[in-house]
């Protein structure tokens, strides 16, 4: 019995040693997803998609690049505010020697003589018609106006000294719009204006003078109480009042001689002398306190009749067309 449960170990032994290695079974990869077979809607609807995100990137980037960084902007007005100085110094500093001359014995010598000026013209070319008797009265007035607010509240920013260059500027600045006198007092101009022409022009004027002189004086008057922005009474709803009053006042001037050399004399003054102290002063108003909302509450030089800026644009576009109508019904035949 022993031999025999010998023998059946080791038969298991040699059966154990027979006997094939179990192999393992390998990985069994997952089938890929069925990609279920899109509808022809949908497959018109894929690309419409498409274009509509690449719309959307575009318009995204094309905002991103018309959006002014701030601080370009700064820099730019910096550097616009650099040169606007630059050209105001350079006017009264041009040649050589020290300030000696203040502004306002220029200015005041030139608006006191129009009268006179205008008188000795029409005795000289003998005329004393309609048109120069009319002429004389309203530049004659603007000049005694002038004084009347320079001696009661005089502007400071007149008490500049210059050097003699640039009181020589001045004179020949000054002495242009004289030569409008000159070209009506001489038969140039309009000897025998319509009564529309007149109407026109004494309306025009008398608006500027009060625009003129009422701007100046509140301005002068609250600066001496309170320092900072005035953005009440005339300067409400406009930052120039005062500029759109002596522009009015000129234009009538114009008007009035229906001349071609004094409409070129008002837009070059405009431009090169009115423009440039609007620009300054823009410069100063909108880095002090509530600057940037009383920008955008009123004109540079025109008033905002209304907040929304198409609304007051179309007013306005209204406004210069019947006044153009009714000037160019008045002119001379």
């Amino acid at each position: 019995s022993q031999d025999s449960g010998k023998q059946g170990k080791k038969q298991q032994a040699k059966g154990k040693q027979q006997e094939p290695p179990v192999q393992t079974a390998a990985p069994v990869q997952q089938a890929a997803p069925v990609q279920k077979e899109s509808s022809p809607a949908k497959q018109k609807e894929q690309p419409a998609k498409n274009a509509g995100q690449q719309q959307k990137q575009t318009e995204q980037q094309s905002g991103k690049s018309h959006q002014t960084n701030p601080k370009t902007q700064h820099q730019s007005q910096f550097q616009l505010e650099v040169i606007l100085r630059k050209i105001k110094d350079a006017q009264a500093n041009l040649g050589p020697g020290p300030r000696v001359i203040p502004l306002y014995y220029i200015i005041n010598t030139q608006k006191g003589g129009c009268l006179p000026f205008c008188l000795l013209l029409m005795t000289l070319f003998n005329n004393f018609s309609l048109g120069a008797y009319l002429y004389a009265a309203i530049h004659g007035s603007y000049g005694i106006i002038w004084l009347l607010k320079d001696f009661t509240f005089p502007d400071q920013s007149f008490r500049v000294k210059q050097k003699i260059g640039s009181a020589l500027f001045t004179v020949g600045i000054l002495s242009s719009y004289l030569y409008i006198a000159y070209l009506q007092m001489s038969g140039q101009g309009i000897n025998n204006p319509t009564p529309l022409r007149a109407f026109i022009c004494i309306f025009t004027y008398v608006i500027g003078v009060v625009l003129m002189v009422g701007s100046d004086i509140q301005k002068t008057v609250t600066l001496q109480y309170k320092k900072g922005l005035i953005s009440n009474g005339f300067c409400s709803r406009v930052r120039n009042p005062n500029f759109l009053g002596e522009t009015m006042i000129y234009l009538s001037f114009a008007m009035l001689t229906g001349h071609t050399c004094a409409y070129i004399i008002v837009g070059f003054a405009f431009v090169f002398l009115f423009q440039l102290r609007m620009q300054l002063k823009d410069q100063s108003l909108i880095k002090k306190e509530g600057g940037k909302e009383y920008f955008r509450n009123s004109g540079l030089i025109l008033p905002k009749i209304f907040r929304d800026d198409s609304l007051d644009r179309l007013a306005w576009l209204a406004i210069g067309f019947f006044a153009f109508y009714a000037f160019w019904s008045s002119r001379r035949v």
